[in-house]
């Protein structure tokens, strides 16, 4: 999006610059609100998601636009230990592994990999006395790790200690962690600290550095905004007056202070400063200061007090300019004086939901974070409450069976305990304004991931993703997609007999297994049973309902995203036969509608017990592959296992693979998966076509 941003003076003809940059939202932590601004609008709204979000809670932003949320504190005066991301753009929760201490303030940095919870406070309670502030550990967490992990004991004796900083400012500058001004606790007592220290790690060793700076004023509850080799430091909020009572400047090469003019826009509670391509922007309670990367001047626009009629000519003057900076003339004072827009009433479905007590098992799962020993499971608003997954009815013409194994049951979630990324969860700025536009052109019958696909398998292009959505759209109308469910493909027992295939149980991540016996493909035999028109019908209808109840049911299951498949095709007995015409217009053809209709589906894919010829079978193949697609392969030979082991576990995997199952008529027919039980099949939306 872009963003008029106004001077000081007042007038009908003031020149505005044009400042331009992406969709974005913000939450309000005081009234549990989000701000939206894109071309379109500028609005507040309540934010859907169920969590308690607390207005002094430690904050951070992750990819500049994820909001991470750390403990806060009740009404009761206690802390909580919760840890969460907030996306305000898709308005979903993932939870994290508690804090191993309530705390509230601080900052979360994102740093080499890790995510660093820093300048927090606890609360240290003494007999007959109120609770009194104390400095809160300094901890970390990554992917790798099932909880967080304290540092302050590993931490050189010299010096100051990191336990005594309570509440600093901190920021990532020169591969280096700064912390900035709050206060030094000793013996019970509080002092301004007046220096800037860094954070060093030596081996096993940590050092606080004192990096000899004197501030020229205590600081508390401070923002920093870096800027190439220069911070800005907002410190110290005087709420009756709207202002901060510090503004400065610090230039790292040289260690010069400069004290700044008012800083022009006011934040209540702490919000951390967004970076967007060229520009800083800082949110404040009624509006929004913009800086050009380099330069001193902030230009600010209120953003809360617009009536309708303001909005618009907002809007139309945030779209006319994408990408140059030119100088326009807009009505300041209409939109300066314009009517405040009301806030949302809160609705009961709104309210915050009940915190979950101490003793209550739970597990919540973030990315790549694995949690073990689930006994329930909790994503968001899905809950299961209880492990089942025996299997009821399985898709029409194959055969179904139970699994009543109590222990197998609670391994199987044990293994679905390690998320991977989600397609949207690792998107750029920019690639979340391109996915904020092409749903608002084509998001009202279809989901954010089928969206996320396309544009993903396009790399975000706009129009090439357009043209390969309104492709797939003209085919699904074309080939009557939208009835292929109740299509019957009353062969498919004898197809599996000459072709064997089909899904089998979930990975390590929780995605679908999706195996096919390549090598035993008898080609001839399958066009005598049933017709290449009826064989892509019926890839179709499986393709359809991978995407609307397969990979659902798995993410309900694992309690995270799941959304793609893990497929294995098994060369094990090929022959020459493989290599014929008739079988590589097979492939290609089954390969050209993965592509084009059903594109980033395909997580990993192992091929294994390859035989000599494969070289030369996987040289025609090859180029009908994208180079997305490519990547995703993995070709093996017959020691394969062990790899393959590192992504499904043995029990999982059927026997001819070297694996410890043994359906009943074959693992290959069996369709053992969540998505046969009711408990986790996805809620149909009539809305929502895929």
């Amino acid at each position: 999006m872009g963003v008029c941003c106004g001077k000081s003076k007042k007038s009908k003809n003031h020149e505005i610059e044009h400042i331009g940059f992406p969709e974005f939202k913000v939450l309000d932590r005081v009234s549990k609100s989000l701000i939206t601004l894109n071309p379109n609008e500028i609005q507040r709204t309540s934010f859907k998601g169920k969590a308690k979000i607390k207005q002094d809670s430690g904050i951070g932003l992750l990819l500049n636009s994820q909001i991470f949320l750390i403990g806060g504190s009740r009404k009761s005066g206690t802390l909580t230990s919760k840890a969460f991301l907030i996306d305000p753009l898709f308005e979903t929760i993932k939870f994290f592994p508690d804090v191993p201490v309530s705390v509230k303030k601080g900052t979360i940095l994102e740093f080499e990999n890790w995510l660093y919870y820093i300048g927090g406070v606890s609360h240290l309670t003494k007999p007959n006395s109120d609770c009194i502030d104390t400095p809160a550990p300094f901890m970390r967490i990554n992917g790798t790790l099932e909880a967080w992990e304290i540092l302050d004991d590993k931490f050189s004796k010299e010096g100051l200690s990191i336990k005594n900083l309570l509440n600093p400012g901190s920021f990532v500058y020169s591969n280096k962690i700064y912390l900035i001004g709050g206060h030094i606790y000793e013996n019970e007592k509080l002092r301004w600290n007046t220096s800037i220290y860094s954070i060093k790690q030596d081996g096993k060793i940590w050092k606080l550095i004192d990096e000899q700076y004197e501030l020229p004023t205590g600081l508390n509850e401070t923002i920093c905004i870096v800027d190439g080799a220069t911070v800005e430091i907002l410190s110290e909020r005087d709420n009756e007056n709207k202002r901060f009572k510090h503004h400065f400047k610090i230039f790292f090469p040289t260690k010069q202070i400069t004290k700044l003019e008012e800083f022009p826009v006011y934040q209540e509670k702490l919000y951390p400063p967004i970076y967007i391509w060229s520009f800083t922007i800082l949110i404040g309670n009624e509006e929004m200061g913009v800086k050009k990367k380099g330069e001193n001047l902030w230009r600010v626009e209120k953003i809360m007090r617009m009536n309708e009629e303001a909005k618009k000519s907002f809007a139309s003057q945030i779209g006319s300019q994408k990408e140059s900076y030119q100088v326009e003339v807009i009505d300041i004072e209409s939109i300066s004086s314009a009517k405040e827009i009301e806030e949302p009433e809160k609705k009961d479905e709104h309210s915050e939901p009940e915190e979950i007590e101490e003793n209550q098992v739970e597990i919540r799962t973030h990315k790549k974070l694995k949690l073990e020993n689930n006994i329930k499971v909790s994503h968001d608003e899905v809950e299961v409450e209880a492990i089942d997954i025996s299997v009821g009815h399985s898709e029409s013409h194959l055969t179904s069976i139970d699994i009543n194994d109590a222990p197998k049951q609670i391994e199987e979630v044990k293994q679905l305990t390690t998320p991977l990324l989600g397609l949207l969860e690792t998107l750029t700025i920019e690639e979340r304004e391109v996915f904020a536009r092409f749903k608002r052109e084509f998001g009202s019958k279809y989901s954010d991931h089928t969206l996320g696909r396309f544009l993903r398998a396009r790399k975000f292009d706009y129009e090439k993703s357009r043209l390969m959505f309104t492709n797939y759209l003209k085919w699904r109308e074309d080939n009557g997609v939208n009835e292929i469910a109740s299509w019957e493909f009353n062969e498919l027992p004898q197809v599996k007999e000459v072709y064997p295939h089909g899904f089998h149980k979930t990975d390590r991540h929780g995605r679908p297994i999706y195996i096919e016996r390549i090598g035993m493909l008898q080609i001839k035999q399958l066009f005598e049973i049933t017709t290449e028109e009826r064989m892509l019908k019926y890839y179709i209808r499986e393709y359809e309902g991978t995407v609307n109840e397969k990979i659902p049911s798995c993410a309900n299951l694992a309690g995270h995203t799941v959304e793609q498949t893990l497929t294995i095709l098994d060369l094990g007995g090929a022959t020459t036969k493989l290599m014929s015409k008739n079988v590589y217009k097979f492939i290609k053809l089954a390969s050209s509608i993965a592509q084009d209709y059903y594109p980033e589906m395909l997580g990993k894919m192992f091929v294994v017990n390859t035989p000599g010829l494969f070289n030369l079978a996987w040289k025609v193949v090859r180029p009908w592959l994208d180079e997305r697609t490519q990547s995703k392969i993995s070709i093996e030979g017959k020691n394969f296992q062990n790899k393959l082991f590192e992504l499904a576990p043995p029990e999982n995997l059927p026997d001819f693979l070297g694996g410890t199952c043994s359906c009943p008529g074959g693992c290959i027919n069996s369709n053992v998966g969540p998505w046969n039980n009711p408990k986790y099949l996805p809620k149909k939306n009539p809305n929502i076509i895929t």
